[in-house]
C-alpha cells in the first residue's frame, strides 16, 4: 500500500514537472514592430531633425531585435510631411525595402551624399554658438557622408570623387554633377561620355566648314547710291571762314573788344526827377510814365472810338 501511494506521488511529480518545463519553454506572445513602434516613438513633426529622427528610430528597432525587413513597416505610421509624401511616391515594393525609403526620404530633405559634402566643405566655426555642438555636428556630418562602416575603400572613392569634381572645369562638371556619380567607375564613365561627345560635335562643326567652302555664298547686290535731297542741303562753315563780332558784324574784332557800348536800360536814378504837385503813387503808377508818356493809338471797339496805350515794356529796345 505504502509502496503504491509513493509511486502515485512520483508519478505526480514527474508530471508537474514536465508541465512547468513545457510553461518556461513557451514564449510570450510577440508584439508587431508596427504597433511597438507607434508606441514608443512619437510621430515626426515640422521641427523634428529627419536624420536623428531616423537614427532614433533605427536604434530603437536594433535593440527590440526588429527584423530588417519589418522596418519599413514599423516606420510608416511615424512619418507625416515631406518624408510620408516620399512613402506615399513610391511603389509599394520599394516603400517595404527600407534602405530604399531612408534614401528617397532623405533625397526629398537634399540630405544626399553631393549635399553632404557641400555642407562639409562650407562649415564654418560660429563664435555664438557652443563649441562642442559644433564639434560634434561636424562629426556626425563627416560620417554620413563618407559612410565609413561601409569600409575603408568606400571612403577612398568618395574622397576621390569629391577632390575630381571640385577640379574639373565649369562646363565638365555641370555634366558629371547631372549624373550623380557616387563611385569612381561612374565618375570616369562620365567623363568618357562628354568626350566623345564633344569629339564627335567637333568633328561635325569641321565638316561643315568643310562644306561651306565649296558652296558658293550668295551676296546680295548693293542698292543705287541715295540722291541728295536739295531741300535738305545746307552748306557748311569753312574751317577757315574769319569770325566776326556779333555786335557789330566787324571781322577785325571779337564782342569782348568791340568799341560799341551797351545802352544802359533806363532806371530811377538815372533819370531826372519829375515835378507834379501831387505824392507819386497816387495818380500815376508808373514813375517812367512821368517823364515819358506812354505812346497812344486810336481804336475802334465795337462802333466806338476810343484811345488805346501801347504796352512797349521798355524803353530802351535790347539788341
Amino acid at each position: 500500500m505504502d509502496n503504491a501511494l509513493l509511486q502515485q506521488l512520483i508519478t505526480a511529480q514527474q508530471t508537474t514537472t514536465e508541465l512547468l518545463q513545457q510553461l518556461s519553454r513557451r514564449e510570450e506572445p510577440r508584439v508587431k514592430p508596427r504597433a511597438a513602434a507607434h508606441a514608443i516613438l512619437p510621430r515626426l513633426s515640422k521641427e523634428d531633425d529627419i536624420e536623428a529622427f531616423i537614427m532614433t528610430f533605427e536604434r530603437m528597432a536594433t535593440l527590440e531585435k526588429w527584423s530588417p525587413t519589418e522596418w519599413a513597416s514599423a516606420l510608416a505610421p511615424l512619418l507625416t510631411w515631406i518624408a510620408q509624401e516620399a512613402y506615399y511616391d513610391l511603389d509599394p515594393r520599394e516603400a517595404a525595402d527600407y534602405r530604399r525609403l531612408k534614401t528617397e526620404i532623405l533625397s526629398r530633405y537634399q540630405l544626399t551624399a553631393r549635399g553632404r559634402a557641400v555642407k562639409f566643405h562650407q562649415w564654418t566655426y560660429m563664435a555664438d554658438q557652443p563649441v562642442r555642438a559644433q564639434i560634434f555636428a561636424l562629426i556626425r556630418l563627416t560620417k554620413q557622408w563618407l559612410e565609413p562602416g561601409k569600409g575603408v575603400g568606400h571612403v577612398v572613392e568618395t574622397l576621390v570623387v569629391d577632390k575630381i569634381l571640385k577640379e574639373l572645369p565649369m562646363d565638365l562638371k555641370r555634366f558629371v554633377g547631372q549624373t550623380n556619380p557616387s563611385s569612381a567607375d561612374d565618375i570616369a564613365h562620365a567623363m568618357e561620355t562628354y568626350r566623345s561627345t564633344w569629339e564627335l560635335l567637333k568633328g561635325d562643326k569641321e565638316d561643315q566648314k568643310d562644306s561651306a567652302k565649296t558652296v558658293p555664298r550668295l551676296t546680295l547686290a548693293r542698292p543705287p547710291p541715295k540722291r541728295p535731297n536739295p531741300l535738305r542741303t545746307w552748306e557748311k562753315s569753312s574751317p577757315t571762314q574769319q569770325g566776326r563780332c556779333y555786335k557789330c558784324q566787324s571781322p577785325d574784332h571779337y564782342a569782348p573788344q568791340c568799341p560799341r557800348k551797351d545802352e544802359s536800360m533806363a532806371t530811377e536814378s538815372s533819370l531826372p526827377v519829375p515835378t507834379h504837385p501831387y505824392p507819386r503813387g497816387q495818380d500815376r503808377s508808373c514813375w517812367l510814365a512821368e517823364i515819358a508818356p506812354a505812346p497812344e493809338i486810336p481804336v475802334c471797339i465795337e462802333g466806338r472810338d476810343m484811345v488805346a496805350i501801347l504796352e512797349s515794356g521798355s524803353m530802351v529796345t535790347l539788341e
